[in-house]
């Protein structure tokens, strides 16, 4: 029977990254690049967030786990109207679309296609590799009102003043992005349509 875990970890082993179990669990925060939250409409159907953050950490290499527990994707703002959401996003037993796809080379990664059940995550994509610095991560999200039928209750904080996405894996592995406040970045727009913050210069810990 196909195992991912099993693939992940043999790539792993082939370019010297460990995958550390849940006695290990590694918390990586990673510099944030673009949040945007939309709600142009005000229709449910019309909502979309898109998140990018990219990195070096100085620590090994260790994510990748989507079979033990379903990985989840948690969204936070801050402001005046404040949302705090998780996404399971579910393996299905197959790398047929939707579920994960699982990729390799010099890096490591996984790409998720979704609906698998019900979740609004049209994709999330997330890489991992060895760098001068310890590894580099990346990861991606996009989340649609429009996908799954699970609502996109996440708006506008209208004002806002932050927003962190926490990607967690099956062994309990975290990876963490922040926009705003204690991380800084430029917040370009800030309505009840568009709330979008740019470019954040600073990795705070996991929240």
């Amino acid at each position: 029977m196909y195992s991912p875990l099993s693939y992940l970890a043999s790539v792993a082993i082939a370019i010297g990254i460990v995958l550390p179990g849940v006695a290990s669990a590694l918390d990586a925060s990673i510099l944030g690049k673009v949040a945007i939250v939309k709600n142009i409409t005000g229709a449910e159907a019309d909502r979309a967030i898109v998140l990018r953050a990219k990195a070096d950490v100085p620590s090994a290499c260790g994510i990748g786990d989507v079979v033990s527990n379903p990985p989840t994707l948690r969204i936070v703002t801050t402001g005046a109207t404040p949302s705090d959401v998780t996404y399971e996003l579910p393996f299905d037993g197959d790398q047929r679309r939707p579920g994960w796809v699982f990729s390799s080379g010099g890096t490591i990664g996984a790409h998720y296609i979704g609906s698998v059940q019900g979740e609004p995550i049209k994709r999330l994509r997330f890489r991992f590799g060895a760098s001068d610095a310890g590894c580099q991560y990346s990861i991606s999200a996009l989340v649609l009102g429009k996908v799954g039928t699970q609502d996109v209750t996440v708006v506008p904080p209208n004002p806002g003043t932050g927003l962190s996405m926490i990607y967690t894996d099956g062994f309990g592995n975290r990876l963490c992005a922040s926009f705003g406040g204690a991380a800084g970045g430029t917040i370009a727009t800030d309505t009840d349509r568009v709330f979008k913050i740019l470019n954040p210069t600073s990795a705070p810990a996991c929240p």
